[in-house]
């Protein structure tokens, strides 16, 4: 009995580390492969955070709307590394006033692409590490198996790992919600124990410095709460035992969004001196957002350019973006009845912690549906959810199985406990890896893949644009040639030769690509008409030089620059 006790911890552990290992590899490998629209504006703003940090111009800190304060802290992480290696390389003393230089002379207008490596390892550890962390919350809920699968499924997801490679935001709201929402499942439905309150609360309070849309926990704790108060004060005793009981449930509620509150505020200095600006900011940014009409170039949506994706966005999204595994997990966790409802079929309660994850997913996508801006990675914080949905569904089939006609007709049986774990593995880096490192370049075989996604949805967020680079860097006298494009900033970085931004016919010159040699055209530029119709028209109408083609997809053309 001892040696049992003694050898659980232990083979925790190690799931632990070799999740994190699983996770590490393939988010920290050619970090430096592209760019995407948003990082350089983002390296930017954390340069601006930092510099305001070290003047103690903590109204400073307030550099966007988002707010994005977790993407700064950990670009601020990144660059102090690279600076503190570079310092103790060179030999320069380490300080205030040397950091304050190498701040001066941090490419913002064009990133290099060894601080790209550096800005964005933070949130490669950072998301690695809660894969573990789900794995021990999630063996709380539902068991060490559907535990150990969840990590697996989060880890390798190609939605999620693709974003948590990137410094952005989408990737941490997701990890933070997440992480919050389960701490408060094992707080409600465990120990309640007040560890997990405070980690939920903590979480919280990242999540909402991460992303205003993180504010859907509020409403949805709250529902949680008063559900658990209103179903033991039904159970309780005696009408005196009532009153405690829902006071005891209102008054964790009332820690957690203390918690969340103090984490914002000592998290963002700009909170500290300027509150109502800040927050002014954050539901100015949430307000304009939630409208449409936003984009000049307006979306891509089933197949024509549109300024407003309507309802069907997000479940698109969610049937394109998900592996065929984890859409069969998910889909077995709805139908198959856990053990507690066997003679009840599809009986579900909020005390059945499955039953809450598909509620999560479902609000919140409804939630997202209702703003007029609509990309595909702003549905990434059901995305962990869903895959522990997935794991639990796929246990629970797996039993069905072992126990059913099929196991009795065919002996299908799977008599270790790691085997459905590594099976789902080989099955679920069987349909990421591939993609390395490109990972958004995937796309669900099941609903077309590759081949299907670019008619229905708009596809590119700077992958490929290097390739594009890297082509031309090979033609002759790279360095002497010129190329237009309208993502400028995704491709000089890449590319020897001086790059033109591609404007408009409107701007009033009549051919505004005529002083460049080469003019690369991208897919979401041509799914959305951009700069205009008769640009895009014009070059379609060409031979391209080269096509850049990643895993089924057309992602960028290269044409000779026409001078009839």
């Amino acid at each position: 009995m001892k040696k049992k006790q003694v050898r659980e911890p232990v083979l925790e552990i190690s799931c632990g580390v070799g999740l994190f290992v699983l996770a590490l590899i393939p988010r920290a490998l050619a970090l430096n492969t592209f760019l995407t629209p948003d990082e350089r504006r983002w390296l930017g703003r954390s340069v601006k955070f930092l510099a305001a940090l070290l003047y103690q111009d903590w109204a400073g800190t307030l550099r966007k709307g988002h707010p994005g304060v977790t993407t700064m802290w950990t670009a601020v992480a990144g660059l102090a590394g690279k600076y503190l290696l570079g310092a103790w390389a060179d030999g320069v003393s380490v300080g205030r006033a040397s950091l304050l230089e190498f701040l001066r002379g941090v490419p913002t207008d064009m990133v290099a692409l060894d601080y790209l490596v550096a800005i964005r390892f933070p949130t490669v550890l950072l998301t690695s590490a809660f894969v573990v962390a789900l794995y021990f919350l999630v063996g709380k809920l539902w068991g060490q198996k559907v535990a150990l699968l969840s990590a697996v499924l989060v880890a390798l997801d190609p939605f999620y790992l693709a974003h948590s490679r990137l410094l952005h935001h989408d990737a941490l709201v997701a990890t933070f919600m997440t992480l919050s929402l389960l701490s408060f499942l094992v707080y409600l439905q465990q120990s309640q124990s007040s560890v997990y309150l405070v980690v939920s609360g903590l979480s919280a309070g990242l999540a909402f410095l991460s992303k205003a849309t993180s504010l859907f926990l509020v409403p949805f704790m709250v529902l949680l709460s008063a559900w658990m108060a209103y179903v033991e004060q039904r159970q309780a005793a005696s009408p005196r035992s009532r009153w405690p009981e829902g006071r005891r449930w209102l008054g964790g509620l009332l820690v957690w969004g203390l918690i969340a509150a103090l984490t914002f505020v000592v998290l963002w200095p700009a909170m500290w001196v300027e509150p109502a600006k800040a927050l002014a900011k954050v539901w100015e940014k949430s307000a304009s957002a939630a409208a449409t009409n936003v984009h000049i170039q307006g979306d891509f949506f089933l197949g024509r350019p549109t300024l407003d994706a309507k309802l069907l966005f997000y479940p698109v999204t969610l049937l394109f973006r998900t592996t065929p595994l984890t859409l069969v997990g998910a889909a077995m966790a709805v139908c198959f009845p856990t053990r507690r409802f066997a003679l009840r079929a599809l009986h579900f309660t909020l005390h059945d912690s499955r039953f809450i994850l598909l509620l999560y997913m479902l609000l919140f996508t409804a939630f997202m549906s209702l703003g007029g801006i609509k990309y595909d990675r702003y549905l990434l914080p059901i995305f962990p959810a869903l895959e522990i949905m997935a794991a639990e569904g796929l246990c629970q089939m797996v039993q069905w199985v072992k126990s059913g006609w099929m196991s009795r007709s065919f002996g299908l049986r799977l008599k270790k406990p790691w085997a459905l774990p590594a099976v789902a593995l080989i099955l679920q880096a069987g349909f990421a890896l591939p993609h390395y490192p490109y990972f958004l370049t995937y796309y669900n075989p099941a609903f077309g893949g590759g081949w299907l996604a670019p008619r229905v949805m708009l596809v590119g967020w700077g992958e490929g644009l290097d390739q594009a680079a890297h082509y031309l860097n090979e033609r002759e006298n790279p360095a002497r040639a010129r190329a237009a494009t309208w993502y400028t900033s995704e491709f000089a970085p890449f590319y020897l030769g001086e790059t033109l931004p591609l404007r408009g016919l409107d701007t009033g010159n009549v051919i505004p690509w005529l002083l460049s040699d080469y003019v690369v055209s991208y897919l979401p530029q041509v799914q959305s008409n951009a700069p205009d119709e008769d640009t895009v028209r014009y070059f379609r109408s060409l031979e391209p030089e080269h096509v850049v083609h990643l895993k089924g997809i057309d992602y960028a053309w290269i044409y000779r620059t026409p001078h009839d």
